[in-house]
């Protein structure tokens, strides 16, 4: 298997083979499910990135395009699931030969952080990413709209005065998101996460609901249309403060949820969460959602910039 540059003259071939993955999967429409389409973004893609092809006997068997960071740095490279595909029955050799050339490139720009976003089905990514060192970060689930969850009591929209209760909840769950086995800092930017939720409230196509305990904010929910999968509204966050759990109040906010997307004619449900949080995990398998994409990651020590080929041992001895 011989890994060159993807240029032009590969694009229609490309395509085709991100069709066909998307089309596989389990998950709702993708945007990308036509070659027409998926050629649109792989060539809007290309610009700033390090786009590698798989070739075997002259064929394109597997493409993967890696977004290149402006400046080197610490930011993780995030490889998305339109920036990647490979025929089923070549998938593991091709993702493995296509990974080599561009690790070492990241690596050489001080990337040690790498993101890369699978479908769960054909299984041929997860395997072969899973066997270069990445292990699962996030989960995105899906579930059919149609019918509602049984819940007692009703969230509500909410609004501007509301946003600073609605930060508090962000900072609680950044802080819980620190806690074992999850394990993130709690490294929130207040001024950021204030003026987004601004944007939201004041957004027809989104939407917030929030539970409340007499006057005081104790859940809300955000949710908007999935940028990538068709007819899909997504949920973005959806927090409970710790004092209000295992009541119920998490059950009402998901059913508001689904209910609005019902309403403004949406055909699936989708959720992201972290694998290594519990709560989380098991809310929403329970409720229906079913993965069908993996985010998956690999930090790399970043000792690697000097103890390499480089290091001459003869020095030491």
């Amino acid at each position: 298997m011989k890994v060159e540059a993807l240029t032009a003259t590969c694009l229609d071939e490309a395509a085709e083979l991100l069709a066909a993955t998307q089309r596989a999967g389990e998950g709702p429409a993708s945007g990308v499910w036509r070659a027409s389409a998926a050629a649109e973004v792989i060539a809007a893609s290309l610009p700033g990135a390090l786009a590698l092809a798989a070739m075997e006997r002259g064929v394109l068997v597997g493409f993967l395009v890696v977004p290149l960071p402006g400046a080197p740095g610490a930011d993780p490279v995030r490889i998305l699931d339109h920036h990647h595909a490979a025929d089923p029955g070549r998938a593991r050799d091709a993702y493995r030969a296509l990974y080599a050339p561009a690790a070492a490139s990241l690596v050489g720009f001080g990337c040690f952080h790498h993101v890369v976003r699978v479908l769960i089905e054909p299984p041929g990514a997860v395997q072969a990413f899973g066997e270069l060192g990445f292990g699962v970060d996030q989960i995105k689930g899906v579930q059919p709209l149609g019918s509602r969850l049984s819940a007692t009591g009703e969230p509500g929209e909410a609004g501007l005065d509301d946003v600073d209760e609605l930060v508090s909840l962000y900072i609680e769950l950044a802080t819980y998101h620190a806690r074992s086995p999850v394990l993130r800092p709690a490294a929130l930017d207040v001024a950021a996460t204030r003026s987004e939720l601004v944007d939201t409230v004041e957004d027809p196509r989104r939407t917030i609901l929030v539970a409340r305990d007499g006057r005081r904010i104790i859940g809300m929910i955000e949710a908007h249309p999935d940028a990538r999968h068709l007819d899909t509204v997504t949920i973005g966050l959806n927090i409970v403060t710790e004092r209000a759990r295992s009541r119920g109040v998490g059950t009402a906010l998901l059913d508001g949820v689904l209910g609005w997307g019902l309403d403004a004619g949406y055909r699936h449900c989708a959720v992201s969460w972290a694998s290594a949080n519990l709560v989380s995990d098991a809310f929403y398998r329970a409720r229906g959602f079913v993965p069908f994409r993996y985010e998956l990651v690999r930090r790399i020590d970043p000792e690697v910039s000097w103890a390499n080929e480089r290091l001459d041992y003869s020095l030491l001895g």
